[in-house]
């Protein structure tokens, strides 16, 4: 009996996910930044300790948690406080979900998706101090085509899916065309009045 309920209660909260492969992702990350910031605390790595990173790390568990249900509204959080906990203590998660959200929010909406690429290869950025200008070079362009990738994905999947939603109206005007126009003739059998 407890196993339909939980059964019940997992099909209601899934009928509110509109995106399942984002929903997923956002649940992997999140465990991701979790395990990773928990380990980092644990090996006391520095920064990781702060009231400040620890807030950090937070509000990126909660953008994923509601970009599970939320994606255009909950993954910008979930994509700057990233970016802010990237440039402070030395994870890797919290580069894969700037990768992953700037690559959502161009499926979702392509401007939205421009933003958040020119935010995270900004944030990027940040980090050149190498003073060999061929270096700095280098490092800039292997960040672009870094943060390119899930920008153009985005944009490929957001294409697809704008042409399959433009190839279901097309279908169903045909559909609505083709169907018979009721005679609006009068028939020999009603009275003229």
């Amino acid at each position: 009996m407890s196993s339909n309920r939980m059964t019940a209660g997992f099909v209601r909260l899934g009928s509110h996910i509109e995106h399942p492969v984002i929903a997923a992702s956002c649940a992997v990350l999140s465990v991701a930044v979790l395990a990773e910031y928990v380990f980092s605390m644990a090996a006391r790595v520095p920064g990781t300790a702060t009231v400040r990173d620890s807030v950090l790390a937070l509000a990126v568990l909660a953008g994923l948690v509601g970009g599970m249900f939320r994606p255009d509204r909950f993954l910008w959080p979930a994509l700057v406080t990233g970016v802010i906990l990237m440039l402070d203590v030395p994870m890797v998660t919290p580069i894969a979900i700037g990768v992953a959200c700037a690559g959502f929010l161009t499926y979702l909406d392509a401007r939205a998706g421009v933003i958040a690429t020119v935010i995270l290869l900004a944030s990027s950025l940040f980090g050149f101090t190498e003073p060999d200008e061929s270096r700095r070079m280098v490092a800039a362009v292997q960040s672009l085509t870094f943060c390119c990738v899930p920008f153009l994905a985005g944009l490929l999947l957001h294409v697809m899916r704008q042409r399959d939603h433009d190839s279901y109206l097309l279908q169903r005007q045909r559909k609505r065309e083709a169907r018979p126009v009721a005679c609006t003739a009068p028939s020999a059998t009603t009275w003229p009045t």
